[in-house]
Protein backbone atom coordinates (compact mmCIF):
# COMPACT_ATOMS: atom_id res chain seq x y z
CA UNK A 1 0.00 0.00 0.00
CA UNK A 2 1.09 3.53 -0.65
CA UNK A 3 1.67 6.21 1.66
CA UNK A 4 -1.92 8.35 0.29
CA UNK A 5 -3.81 5.15 0.72
CA UNK A 6 -2.74 4.76 4.21
CA UNK A 7 -3.13 8.25 5.29
CA UNK A 8 -6.48 9.01 4.13
CA UNK A 9 -9.15 9.07 6.77
CA UNK A 10 -12.52 7.30 6.16
CA UNK A 11 -15.39 9.32 4.70
CA UNK A 12 -17.96 11.11 7.09
CA UNK A 13 -20.71 9.90 5.04
CA UNK A 14 -23.11 7.82 6.52
CA UNK A 15 -22.24 8.53 9.83
CA UNK A 16 -25.08 8.09 12.24
CA UNK A 17 -25.21 9.02 15.93
CA UNK A 18 -28.61 8.51 17.92
CA UNK A 19 -30.63 8.35 14.05
CA UNK A 20 -29.21 11.40 12.74
CA UNK A 21 -26.96 11.09 9.39
CA UNK A 22 -24.38 13.52 8.17
CA UNK A 23 -25.98 15.35 5.52
CA UNK A 24 -24.71 14.51 2.03
CA UNK A 25 -24.37 18.41 0.76
CA UNK A 26 -21.72 18.66 4.04
CA UNK A 27 -19.64 15.74 3.33
CA UNK A 28 -17.66 16.85 0.78
CA UNK A 29 -16.67 19.96 3.07
CA UNK A 30 -16.09 17.66 5.83
CA UNK A 31 -13.83 15.37 4.05
CA UNK A 32 -11.75 18.36 1.67
CA UNK A 33 -11.24 19.96 5.38
CA UNK A 34 -9.79 16.86 6.95
CA UNK A 35 -7.95 15.75 3.87
CA UNK A 36 -5.98 19.16 2.74
CA UNK A 37 -7.27 21.55 4.74
CA UNK A 38 -9.68 23.47 2.85
CA UNK A 39 -11.45 26.23 4.21
CA UNK A 40 -15.56 25.29 4.70
CA UNK A 41 -18.84 27.28 4.91
CA UNK A 42 -19.98 29.04 7.60
CA UNK A 43 -22.14 26.55 9.70
CA UNK A 44 -19.02 23.86 9.23
CA UNK A 45 -16.17 26.48 10.23
CA UNK A 46 -18.59 27.53 13.38
CA UNK A 47 -19.10 23.13 13.74
CA UNK A 48 -14.90 23.14 13.64
CA UNK A 49 -14.03 26.12 16.11
CA UNK A 50 -16.07 24.77 18.62
CA UNK A 51 -18.84 27.72 18.28
CA UNK A 52 -21.98 26.47 19.06
CA UNK A 53 -23.90 29.66 18.94
CA UNK A 54 -22.78 30.52 16.05
CA UNK A 55 -23.13 26.72 14.40
CA UNK A 56 -26.39 26.75 15.79
CA UNK A 57 -27.79 30.27 13.89
CA UNK A 58 -25.98 29.36 10.50
CA UNK A 59 -27.29 25.98 10.27
CA UNK A 60 -30.10 25.14 7.78
CA UNK A 61 -32.41 22.91 9.08
CA UNK A 62 -30.75 19.76 8.00
CA UNK A 63 -27.81 20.49 9.18
CA UNK A 64 -29.16 21.59 12.97
CA UNK A 65 -31.06 18.12 12.82
CA UNK A 66 -27.91 16.43 12.24
CA UNK A 67 -25.46 18.19 14.50
CA UNK A 68 -25.05 15.38 17.09
CA UNK A 69 -23.90 13.57 14.16
CA UNK A 70 -21.51 16.09 12.62
CA UNK A 71 -20.03 16.76 16.32
CA UNK A 72 -19.71 13.08 16.50
CA UNK A 73 -18.00 12.46 13.67
CA UNK A 74 -15.62 14.92 14.69
CA UNK A 75 -15.13 13.68 18.36
CA UNK A 76 -14.98 9.89 17.24
CA UNK A 77 -13.09 9.90 13.98
CA UNK A 78 -11.68 13.13 12.80
CA UNK A 79 -7.78 13.99 13.86
CA UNK A 80 -7.63 15.86 16.95
CA UNK A 81 -5.50 18.58 15.90
CA UNK A 82 -8.22 19.63 12.80
CA UNK A 83 -10.95 20.89 15.10
CA UNK A 84 -11.69 22.20 18.55
CA UNK A 85 -10.70 26.07 18.41
CA UNK A 86 -9.40 28.21 16.48
CA UNK A 87 -6.40 28.28 16.41
CA UNK A 88 -6.01 24.22 15.78
CA UNK A 89 -8.28 24.57 12.56
CA UNK A 90 -6.37 27.55 11.29
CA UNK A 91 -3.17 25.52 11.71
CA UNK A 92 -4.63 22.34 10.40
CA UNK A 93 -5.89 24.81 7.23
CA UNK A 94 -2.44 26.18 6.91
CA UNK A 95 -0.90 22.81 6.92
CA UNK A 96 -2.83 21.49 4.52
CA UNK A 97 -4.62 18.61 6.31
CA UNK A 98 -3.58 15.24 6.36
CA UNK A 99 -1.90 16.08 2.65
CA UNK A 100 -0.19 18.70 4.59
CA UNK A 101 0.64 16.60 7.42
CA UNK A 102 2.15 13.48 5.24
CA UNK A 103 4.03 15.48 2.22
CA UNK A 104 1.11 14.43 -0.39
Amino acid sequence: MDMKTTTREPSCAGYRVRGRVIPEHLVYGIDAHIQSGQKTGSFLDAVLRNNLRDAIGRADDEALQALPAIVGWFYNEAPAHCWGSPEKVSLWQKQGGLDGVFGQ
